[in-house]
């Protein structure tokens, strides 16, 4: 299982409420760590989003509610990215399910027509 797959199962049970945010976050700042050695801009930029997130809630920018609401899209992203497209690749997917946006719609539909 890649690192952002990991990173996602375990913000699925955080949002589902079947773990603490303590739990979830003293489960997270291991895998943050092991991202330092990584190459895998998906898992950090997904991993840098969240730890942002959770400290915007312990300065009380954001209820928990708030937090598990923000985080909830990103649980469901993971289950669209495993949806094949035809000429699409699934990391192209999981850029677009992780805001890259546009840009990365751009890229493959040129990449597609051209």
């Amino acid at each position: 299982m890649e690192i952002d797959e990991q990173i996602r199962a375990g913000l699925m049970r955080y949002v589902r409420q079947e773990t603490t945010l303590e739990e979830f976050e003293a489960w997270l700042t291991p895998l943050v760590w092991d991202l330092e050695a990584s190459t895998d801009p998906l898992a950090e930029s997904l991993a840098s989003r969240l730890l942002l997130r959770i400290a915007e809630f312990s300065n009380g920018d954001l209820t928990e509610e708030e937090l598990r609401a923000d985080f909830r899209p990103l649980v469901q992203s993971q289950r669209e990215s495993s949806i094949s497209f035809a000429g699409a690749t699934s990391e192209l997917i999981r850029e677009v399910a992780l805001g890259a946006g546009s840009f990365a719609v751009g890229r493959s539909l040129a990449g597609a027509s051209g």
